[in-house]
């Protein structure tokens, strides 16, 4: 009895398919680790099943006589298996210049990611289950395929998906529509400055415009708060804040833009308003995401304090009833006169300590009243906020103001501020897709 050319024809994860040729024995019997199989004479093709992914098995090829005897010339043949197939291939967190594929299984040693253009990731070892692909060009098809590899190097199947690079660019620029002082734009407003075509609609109040987000993806979103009004002397900078968040199709979120502060009544000494933050909130959770803070009203012969500090509170949550300390005027016999106003209009009249009343217009968005009805020339509205993270009360030192990005949120990504940066005219967003 005699077998020979004992050899693997084909391997796939669990089972391996063997041939072999021979003469003088009534059936051969195969033997595995798991199992065993009496094949007829004449039959030298069989797989082999229940082999384990991604490992070395041993199968042994024995002939038998036809009194049952097995024979002594039996042959044992060692057989690396191929990885498992991935599953779950997907592709999430698409963007202008890149993806991250992902995948589920076990069973292999490294993946390799391959992509349209000659793009490889290299090898990625088992127990890391995506890759992020980066230096894509935008709006732009790509195909990537996710190959799994055994300890040998050798293939297994492999598993391919498409998607299309989303355009880059600005997505939509926000402004006060035509609007100034301490009242918002009215949807009229809106209308005219974006086109019955976008996507802004007036809000709960007068001067907030919703937005619906058309695509799901990453967006960096620019703040820049209104400067102060300018008098006798030149009003704050307003701060500016970027932020990048993850937002959905169909999410509606609110934005504020912050108008300058104005001058007080003509022939009146006092100095210019504060200028009105710059607020990006989330419509269906009233979450705070960013905002860039107003400046203040006129005090010195130099510019006031631009905003210098990115402030990060724990929370900060967006409500629309209550009022907010917006700014503050600065009375003739130093005392601080903390004023009022709240997210829609910044008061004109911000009464503080002492009944001192600013005359120099808030700008919309929180902005405090500057100057009093003494004439102090160092007077000046504090920064529009909310009264725990906005500008502080005016007093002979300009009040300094702060920015804040919601980094609590659950889409928040990353953030940038430099506070050389400023902005010396109405609030602005910017919102580009990253």
């Amino acid at each position: 009895m005699q077998i020979s050319n004992v050899q693997y024809i084909n391997v796939s994860p669990t089972v391996v398919r063997i041939s072999w040729q021979g003469s003088n024995y009534r059936s051969s019997k195969v033997i595995w680790l798991g199992g065993s199989s009496s094949i007829p004479y004449g039959v030298v093709t069989v797989d082999v099943p229940g082999m384990v992914p991604n490992s070395i098995s041993g199968i042994t090829l024995t002939p038998v006589s036809s009194t049952d005897k097995e024979g002594s010339a039996s042959s044992t043949l060692s057989v690396k298996t191929l990885p498992s197939t991935l599953t779950n291939v997907t592709l999430t967190n698409v963007t202008t210049s890149g993806a991250r594929v992902n995948w589920t299984g076990s069973g292999y040693t490294k993946v390799i990611v391959t992509w349209t253009g000659g793009g490889s990731s290299g090898y990625i070892l088992s127990g890391t289950s995506f890759y992020d692909a980066s230096g894509l060009a935008s709006n732009s098809p790509y195909t990537f395929t996710v190959t799994p590899y055994n300890s040998i190097n050798v293939p297994g199947t492999a598993t391919a998906q498409s998607t299309t690079t989303l355009t880059g660019g600005t997505l939509m620029t926000f402004t006060s529509c035509g609007a100034t002082l301490r009242l918002g734009p009215t949807a009229a407003n809106m209308l005219s400055t974006y086109g019955s075509s976008s996507s802004v609609t007036l809000g709960s109040f007068r001067g907030y415009q919703n937005y619906t987000i058309p695509l799901t993806q990453s967006y960096t979103i620019t703040c820049y708060g209104a400067s102060g009004g300018s008098g006798t002397y030149l009003g704050g900078n307003g701060g500016v804040v970027s932020a990048t968040f993850n937002l959905s199709v169909g999410q509606i979120i609110i934005v504020i833009v912050g108008q300058k502060g104005g001058l007080p009544s003509a022939g009146v000494s006092q100095e210019g308003g504060g200028g009105g933050g710059t607020w990006v909130v989330d419509s269906a959770t009233s979450n705070l995401l960013i905002c860039a803070a107003g400046g203040n009203g006129a005090t010195t012969a130099l510019k006031g304090s631009s905003p210098n500090v990115l402030s990060l509170p724990p929370t900060a949550t967006f409500v629309t009833s209550p009022w907010y300390q917006a700014g503050s005027g600065f009375n003739i016999s130093s005392t601080s006169a903390t004023g009022s106003g709240n997210f829609t209009e910044g008061f004109f009249s911000a009464l503080g300590l002492n009944n001192a009343q600013g005359l120099g217009l808030g700008g919309f968005g929180g902005g405090g009243a500057g100057g009093n009805s003494s004439g102090s020339r160092t007077a000046g509205g504090g920064a529009g906020w909310i009264s725990s993270k906005g500008g502080q009360s005016g007093s002979a030192a300009v009040a300094p103001a702060t920015n804040y990005v919601n980094t609590t949120f659950t889409g928040y990504v990353s953030h940038t501020f430099n506070s050389a940066l400023f902005n010396d005219d109405h609030g602005m967003v910017v919102i580009d897709k990253v």
